[in-house]
């Protein structure tokens, strides 16, 4: 493309936008009167509806063998024949973090706002109210659901699937606040890790001590005969049948206690298990009061509000007449009908 040819199609651009730089002209004061509307809405917004945000954010990081006391232990438990682990998947606690089990304990926390000056529940900060179309019954469980919704928008969980490293980001109108329901998150989810996770262990602990409460009354209970039987045949050295006797009852004392010294070794194992499944949360650091806003980013939501009120402005100004002509047909059309 030559000169001459690159200056006809910019001449033949002038040509066709020409009728519309001057309508534009003559609406000019439309168009600025549209947009100091457009920056006072957008002013107003950001200064006064738009509420600041601030992000906290917990990591919690993988088990890492040996490098951890879970490591030490999986050593220790190897030895002793127990097999090793590494614990709950990290993919297990993503889906946990957002379930009622976990996030009841977090809403229903008091929480100090600044803005206040008092404490308060996510339910109350997030003005959840009983449904009336609820049975009685159900409205707690309503409410809860419901702050559940509102909290879910504000917390975002990520896991790295090579790293398996997991991040928790919580926003809330304050700092402060921000970093304590994070902490809370992590708190809530160890409580539940460490008292309501029921594991193959602890099934088998539950039956060895209640075998071993049995096989312990068993054991007293044959030793008392066994005493009883000594005292009151002192010499049966005469006697086959009471030294039959006195090896039967010799015999099964030795059986019981065989039986219980097993029974204790094993205990002792599942017990170590136990310890070894249930995971201990390896948490970077707890969340701390950012400094930051994470919203409202002003500078950038100004430059878009006004770029769009430009927009607005311009085509309104530019399509004014043929705005008019439309409506002015659409209303003859309806008023035929």
């Amino acid at each position: 493309m030559n000169v001459d040819e690159l200056f006809a199609k910019l001449e033949a651009l002038l040509v066709l936008t020409k009728p519309y730089i001057l309508r534009l002209w003559e609406k000019r004061l439309i168009f600025i009167g549209i947009n100091l509307l457009g920056l006072t809405l957008v002013l107003f917004w950001l200064v006064v509806l738009y509420s600041p945000a601030y992000e906290a954010e917990v990591v919690i990081m993988p088990e890492y063998g040996g490098t951890t006391p879970g490591g030490s232990l999986t050593q220790i438990t190897s030895l002793l024949g127990v097999a090793g682990g590494t614990g709950a998947p990290m993919e297990i606690y993503e889906r946990l973090i957002k379930t009622p089990t976990i996030l009841e304990n977090v809403i229903y926390s008091q929480y100090y706002y600044d803005k206040l000056g008092d404490s308060v529940d996510l339910a109350t900060l997030f003005n959840v109210l009983p449904n009336p179309k609820l049975r009685q019954r159900q409205q707690t469980r309503g409410m809860l659901l419901e702050a559940m919704d509102n909290l879910d928008q504000l917390i975002s969980v990520s896991l790295d699937i090579q790293t398996k490293i997991l991040t928790i980001k919580v926003i809330m109108p304050e700092g402060q606040m921000a970093a304590d329901v994070a902490n809370n998150i992590i708190a809530s989810l160890n409580y539940y890790l460490n008292t309501r996770r029921q594991t193959k262990a602890s099934n088998q602990l539950f039956y060895l001590e209640k075998r071993m409460s049995q096989v312990k009354d068993s054991l007293t209970i044959a030793e008392e005969l066994l005493k009883e039987y000594r005292i009151k045949n002192r010499v049966i050295t005469q006697s086959p049948e009471l030294l039959l006797d006195q090896s039967r009852l010799i015999r099964n004392v030795d059986i019981l206690q065989t039986v219980f010294i097993e029974l204790t070794k094993q205990l002792e194992l599942i017990r170590l298990d136990e310890i070894r499944e249930a995971p201990v949360l390896n948490v970077r650091e707890p969340a701390y009061d950012p400094i930051d806003k994470v919203n409202p980013k002003r500078r950038l939501k100004f430059t878009v509000g006004m770029f769009l009120s430009f927009i607005v402005s311009m085509l309104y100004c530019v399509f004014l007449p043929e705005i008019k002509a439309t409506y002015n047909r659409t209303k003859e059309v309806f008023l035929r009908v």
